[in-house]
């Protein structure tokens, strides 16, 4: 039996005299036998850490009890980052399906589209993860949400060369999620990542970088300056695909540069989900390997 967890978002939004209401699971899945578990379901754009820890250890929980089969109801919002955090912190023997809905439930049947077919893809034999939106099932813990004349889900159309890594059942993690902001790199923006990153108010950095990770010359000493301090630095690619590999030896600012003086690479990994993987290792207690999750040389191979 499949158990399903209702974390909330535009799935579970209802309006009653035009005021918003967010459905309890058992009102979207009326039609199905499924066991559910409400998890403080909110729109996604409002989910947080404690949303993660929450599904996680319920996820657990409920592995520990024999069940391997788990539907999970989200918004479109944060579909992406839930689905790669749960393929992180999966046990690997579970099937795992993340579905949204891009209308809302202010129907008088708010059964989602595609939960038919969901069911169905749940009920397979083997481990797997996806994400259910409707028009089908995308398989794996990486999709994207595009425009195309209208919202829709597609498979991220690059492969991410990283180490697998996941965090065991064993493993406990900070209530508080470390503190991993983004800093994008534009014409100009060194004017002001200096002050920014003299903050010193994170607890690891991922940087929007250009191309394969190259960074204005005045952003790369500070960083490096950060790094040494020991404050984890990852560079990711702003480019859709990119990826990220030492090139240019020489030049100041190159990814050549700065993954030979300690910063570490996300390889093909977009900006966000590497946010999310570093604050998953920072929150690992004790501490993950940073160098067993991201690569850190110029070859862009494991350090």
């Amino acid at each position: 039996m499949t158990l399903a967890f209702n974390l909330g978002g535009t799935i579970a939004l209802s309006y009653v005299d035009g005021a918003p209401v967010m459905l309890a699971g058992s009102r979207i899945l009326d039609s199905t036998p499924l066991p559910i578990r409400e998890l403080n379901p909110v729109q996604s754009h409002w989910l947080g850490w404690s949303h993660l820890l929450l599904v996680r250890r319920e996820l657990l929980a409920a592995h520990a009890s024999g069940e391997r089969s788990f539907l999970v109801l989200t918004g479109t919002d944060s579909a992406e980052d839930l689905l790669y955090f749960l393929d992180m912190v999966r046990p690997i023997d579970t099937r795992i399906l993340v579905m949204v809905a891009m209308r809302t439930a202010s129907t008088d049947e708010p059964r989602p589209d595609g939960l038919d077919e969901a069911l169905e893809w749940l009920d397979r034999d083997g481990a797997g993860i996806g994400l259910c939106w409707g028009p089908g099932i995308i398989e794996g813990p990486l999709v994207e949400k595009i425009w195309k004349e209208r919202w829709q889900f597609g498979p991220v159309e690059w492969l991410e060369t990283l180490p697998d890594w996941r965090v065991i059942p064993s493993i406990e993690l900070t209530q508080e999620m470390p503190v991993v902001p983004i800093l994008p790199v534009g014409i100009g923006s060194d004017r002001w990542h200096a002050k920014a990153l003299r903050a010193d108010s994170f607890d690891g950095l991922v940087v929007e970088a250009y191309a394969s990770g190259d960074v204005p010359a005045d952003t790369a000493e500070a960083l490096v300056s950060l790094s040494e301090a020991g404050c984890p630095v990852v560079l990711a690619s702003r480019s859709r695909p990119g990826r990220v590999k030492g090139g240019f030896p020489g030049i100041a600012g190159t990814s050549h540069e700065l993954l030979t003086r300690g910063l570490f690479g996300a390889a093909q990994l977009d900006p966000h989900r590497a946010r999310l993987r570093l604050a998953l290792v920072l929150a690992c207690e004790p501490r993950g390997d940073i160098s067993a999750v991201f690569v850190g040389n110029q070859m862009g191979e494991k350090k």
